[in-house]
Parts: C-alpha cells; structure tokens; sequence
C-alpha cells in the first residue's frame, strides 16, 4: 500500500479535524465525511497478498480454503473454522465467480456503511469522529483484520439504535455482528447493561473494586466452561484457552491512554447517561475489560470493539466542556493519542503491520 497516499489522506483528515475545530461548517464536514468514504473504500478494495500477512490469507481462503458452491458449504459446514456469515458471504460471491477483488469491496461495503450512517445521525462533530475512526480503526479492521472490521461496523450501527431505544434493531445487528466475528457476543452486555439504571457513584466503586483485584481469572472460567460445553470451541474459545500464559495483551499498560478519555466522561457523566447510554456504557465495559482480560492478547478485540463507542461519545463532550481550557486540552489531546495509535498499529505492530512502499 502506498505510503504516500495514506499519509496525504490521514493528514486530509488531521488537518480537516483542526479547521472544523475553529469553524464548523456543516456542509464541509459531510462533504469530508462522503469523500473519505469513498477513499477508504478503495483503500479496503484495492488490496492484494503484499498488503500485509493477513490480507495474504484472507486470499487463500478466497481462492482455495472455502469451498466453490453453497451446496458443498452447507453440507460440510462445521468443517470450516470461520463465522458463519463470513463464511456463507464469502462462498456466495465464489459462487458468482467474482474474484476476491470484489469480495473485499462488499466487504468494506459492510464495514463502512454503518459507520458513515452513525457517524451522521449521532456525532454532534463528524471530523471528530472520522478523525478517531479513520487513526483508530480503519486501517486496523479494514486492511487487516477484515472479519472483525465488519463486525465491529456491525456493532457500532446497533450501538445506534440501543441508544434511540430501537432494540430489535439492536439486537439484530448485534446478531449480524456476531455472525462475522464471534468477538460481537460482547454486545449482549451492552443491551443488558443499556436497560438497567446506574450512576456515576457505581461505576467508580465498581472500578476500584476492579482495580484492586479479580477473585477468579475470566480464562479460568472459560476453560471451565470448554470442559463442559466442548462445542463452545466454534465460537472461539479454545483459542483464547489455549494461548492463556503465552500471550499477552498489556492491557493494564494500555489503559493509561484512555484515563483522560475516562475524567473528560465522568465530568460529563450525567449528560452521557442521558443522551447517550448505549455509548456510555460500552466505553465503561471498554475501561473494565482493559484489566478483565488482560492475559490474552486475542482478548483485546474485546476492549478495542467496546471503545468503537469512543467514536461518537468523544466528540459529544467537546460542547458540554464550559472551560476553554479544558476543551482546548481535549482538543490537543486527541491530535496526540489519534497519532500516536495510528503509528503504534500501522508502522510499529509487530502483530500485523501493513506492508507500506
């Protein structure tokens, strides 16, 4: 992927999040929102095996892993290790005899699409939330991780309609989620989570009662639950088992980025948790499952599906901030944490970079 042409469209964006900053005309920032659009579409479209290690084997399970009819599919189809909606998308187009061109533009087109429809109808700052998507996200869930990119588009849309109170909307897009990337079952909390009443006293007890320790390991009960449910291993969970001690997500460490995130929220908090709730409350979860779920590296798509919310409730403090001060703080401060995240994963992530030229 070209380096020059990441760096003009990432810079496109800072630069628009800085202008919007001091003058926020509405038509610019739509007109900004749709033009990204569609440059991140190409960008998610015109991938090849040199993009990086995993769009090499999203690839092969395109052209040879995945079987050529949805017959076969369907009749061998506990034989295939993926999500099944991945999976039966994913033959459908083979099916076609499209190439795999194609399919990863219907697959950005998943991803997307739900993103541009939240970002519009619930972010009150739409450069904000591009600027924290596009830096965030983007590259991450569209270039590399492809199936947990859609899901979490997925997520993020049925986030949405939890919080306008629409929950069989909800609950339905959280099942589509779930069926690209299992990591999705998450959302279930979230909606239970959403219908219940807290304060701002609660979740700062809860999160010294998480801080100051856990009773029993979330691995060690999974493990419990693999022994007596075998069949969990088709939601991956024999994984997460598996690489338990191996790996390691540092999530503890990688809080420390998002506190600020975390006093801007609780000076904000009633308002959050009156207009907001659903965002509110998976970016609480995001806070918690950073120390929850620290021991397996798999297990930070957990805390990284929960902070999707951070791309809606971010740019909805900035108006409720009365000091300058602080506005301007956040302000900087985002430029800093937006840069640094998209360096850390795309350059310097050891894990599955992109191959820049």
């Amino acid at each position: 992927m070209s380096v020059l042409l990441v760096l003009l469209f990432v810079s496109y964006v800072l630069i628009s999040y800085i202008y919007t900053g001091f003058y926020k005309s509405k038509k610019y920032q739509l007109f900004c929102l749709f033009l990204s659009f569609l440059l991140m579409l190409i960008f998610a479209t015109l991938k090849d095996a040199n993009t990086s290690h995993d769009t090499s084997n999203y690839i092969f399970i395109f052209q040879d892993y995945l079987p050529d009819s949805l017959y076969q599919y369907i009749s061998n189809i506990r034989s295939y290790e993926f999500e099944y909606g991945y999976s039966f998308l994913t033959v459908f187009m083979k099916s076609l005899g499209v190439n795999y061109t194609f399919s990863f533009f219907i697959y950005g087109l998943i991803a997307l699409i739900p993103i541009l429809i939240t970002i519009k109808r619930d972010s009150q700052w739409v450069i904000c939330s591009l600027l924290i998507y596009v830096f965030c996200f983007f590259f991450k869930n569209e270039i590399i991780i492809i199936r947990y990119g859609m899901s979490c588009g997925l997520f993020l849309l049925g986030l949405s309609y939890l919080n306008n109170g629409n929950n069989k909307k909800s609950l339905l897009l959280f099942l589509m989620a779930f069926l690209f990337h299992y990591t999705a079952l998450i959302a279930l909390v979230v909606f239970i989570l959403a219908q219940v009443k807290y304060s701002k006293k609660i979740v700062l007890f809860s999160s010294i009662i998480i801080s100051f320790g856990i009773l029993i390991s979330p691995i060690e009960i999974m493990a419990k639950l693999l022994l007596m449910y075998p069949d969990l291993k088709y939601v991956g969970i024999d994984r997460i088992v598996r690489y338990a001690g191996i790996e390691s997500a540092q999530g503890i460490k990688a809080i420390i980025l998002y506190i600020p995130f975390g006093i801007f929220i609780m000076l904000t908090f009633d308002y959050l948790y009156a207009n907001y709730k659903a965002y509110l409350t998976s970016t609480i979860l995001m806070f918690f499952s950073f120390v929850l779920f620290n021991e397996v590296s798999s297990l930070s798509r957990v805390y990284l599906m929960y902070s999707m919310a951070l791309i809606i409730l971010i740019p909805n403090i900035f108006n409720q901030i009365g000091n300058k001060w602080l506005k301007l703080s956040l302000f900087l401060y985002l430029i800093l944490f937006t840069t640094y995240i998209f360096t850390r994963q795309n350059i310097f992530n050891t894990g599955g970079s992109i191959n820049f030229y």
